[in-house]
């Protein structure tokens, strides 16, 4: 609900009510009103957080590294690290059976790793550690999440992230 479609469900709701010996509604759905302003204002200025992110079906077959398949959002990419000294990319790797690593990197883009988040969108797929690494300002930089595929009877796997049973994940980073 957009900060219009709120204060037009105010109104009809509370400003425009008439009730007999009651709170005047006009003040209370104004006083509403004014809350649903400052709410907003406050996100916007003083909190300023936008979101970068990447979302896709991840795959995974064999011995291959786990491949996005068709990003359903991509806003988090920038360049590529073989496009010069300016970018930031998401990469997977496989480390072992049922073990990967999904890793943005990225050089000279305005990227806190501290605000990198990962999220799977079911259980297929446990992130066991993460880390960060790399040069600083005007070097390349990472972080890194290793993540583990398990079969059904617990073990360790590969071939886990199949079709249907590929798992969603998102990569954000609040800016």
């Amino acid at each position: 609900m957009t900060n219009i479609e709120l204060k037009a469900q105010i109104d009809v709701d509370i400003t425009n009510k008439t009730t007999a010996k009651s709170v005047t509604p006009t003040n209370v759905g104004t006083d509403i009103k004014s809350v649903v302003d400052y709410v907003d204002q406050e996100i916007i200025a003083n909190l300023g957080v936008s979101v970068l992110e990447y979302v896709a079906q991840l795959y995974q077959a064999g011995t291959a590294a786990p491949e996005p398949q068709s990003p359903q959002i991509n806003t988090l990419e920038v360049g590529s690290l073989f496009s010069g000294d300016n970018y930031r990319e998401v990469v997977f790797n496989r480390i072992d059976v049922g073990m990967f690593r999904i890793k943005v990197q990225w050089k000279n883009i305005d990227t806190d790793p501290n605000k990198l988040a990962l999220f799977f969108g079911d259980a297929v797929a446990r992130i066991v550690s993460s880390s960060n690494g790399g040069g600083g300002v005007g070097s390349a930089n990472y972080k890194e999440w290793h993540f583990n595929t398990y079969n059904i009877s617990g073990i360790l796997s590969d071939d886990v992230l199949l079709g249907n049973n590929g798992t969603f994940f998102s990569v954000k980073l609040y800016k």
